[in-house]
This record gives structure tokens, C-alpha cells and sequence, in this order.
């Protein structure tokens, strides 16, 4: 699934070396740790996601700042 978000980002113009494929992780809490170690402590992020991982998202503490 992430290569396809990859091809679809290219369509649209962002440079490959401005993208970060993390395709390892299975669950949402294991991607937020992969990004960010791929990323750094502090980094900023633009995060795209759907309605149904809102949930999620709150109550994974690695996300509440």
C-alpha cells in the first residue's frame, strides 16, 4: 500500500526525495515509533489519514502534543 501512495504522490509532483516509505509497520502505533525514528524527536510532519484512524490517533500517547 505505501508504494502506491509513492506512485500517487509522484503523479502529483512531490520530488521522490522529499518521501519517507516506512513499509514495515503493522499497526498504527508501530508506524507513529518508525516515524519518528526515521524522522527525529520533534520533527514536523504533515499527517493524512482517514476519518476511521482518528480514533486511533487519540488515544496513542506518542501523538499527544
Amino acid at each position: 500500500m505505501a508504494r502506491g501512495y509513492v506512485a500517487a504522490a509522484a503523479e502529483l509532483g512531490v520530488p521522490e526525495g522529499r518521501l519517507t516509505v516506512l513499509d514495515w509497520p503493522t499497526d498504527t502505533g508501530l508506524e507513529a515509533q518508525a516515524v519518528r525514528e526515521a524522522l527525529g524527536e520533534g520533527a514536523r510532519v504533515v499527517l493524512v489519514t482517514s476519518a476511521s484512524h482518528m480514533r486511533k490517533r487519540s488515544t496513542n500517547p506518542i501523538f499527544w502534543r
